[in-house]
């Protein structure tokens, strides 16, 4: 199932359209910047016109809102795309490691030592009632419980929100 999960994130990750997304969102990223830096030097001459008496105080005061409301706009957008470009990277690599490592294991057809420090972060052993008809039955259970969930919770986002999307381009498409 990892390596099947792996082969479709590597899929996703070249197809053209997450390429484009990819390009789109670091241009955007780069036309930003460009917008803060435009608004900064624009307020710092605002600041020149209203300080030498180009401007009066309640031009200055109602431009110096307008622009600050823009640049916080702007450093937002800014702050919220490098989020997602550095998740996206942490995931991508998070995984990586991850898929690796269960594919080490693809053939193996016993459990052994090296495997389950590898892989297996505890198992659980315990017991629980169950009713079986009148009587009540003492049942043992194995819960295994699996290093990399974290990752694997990541991969399997990251999947269904990109085939989503690539589903949603393909009824477009049509």
């Amino acid at each position: 199932m990892v390596t099947e999960m792996d082969a479709l994130k590597n899929e996703i990750l070249q197809s053209n359209s997450f390429i484009d997304d990819s390009k789109i969102l670091k241009s955007n990223l780069s036309q930003l910047e460009k917008e803060r830096e435009r608004l900064e030097a624009k307020s710092h001459r605002l600041y020149d016109d209203y300080s030498e008496g180009i401007i009066d105080k309640e031009l200055y005061i109602s431009r110096s809102a307008l622009l600050k409301r823009e640049l916080e706009a702007a450093k937002d957008t800014i702050a919220k795309i490098q989020i997602e470009m550095r998740q996206f990277k942490k995931v991508q690599t998070v995984t990586d490691d991850y898929a690796e490592r269960f594919k080490k294991y693809e053939t193996v057809s016993e459990i052994t030592r090296e495997l389950l420090v590898d892989l297996v972060d505890r198992i659980l052993v315990d017991k629980v009632d169950s009713a079986d008809g009148n009587r009540k039955k003492q049942r043992k259970y194995i819960k295994v419980v699996f290093k990399f969930a974290d990752e694997h919770r990541a991969l399997t986002s990251f999947i269904a929100e990109n085939t989503q999307q690539r589903e949603e381009v393909k009824l477009v498409a049509m």
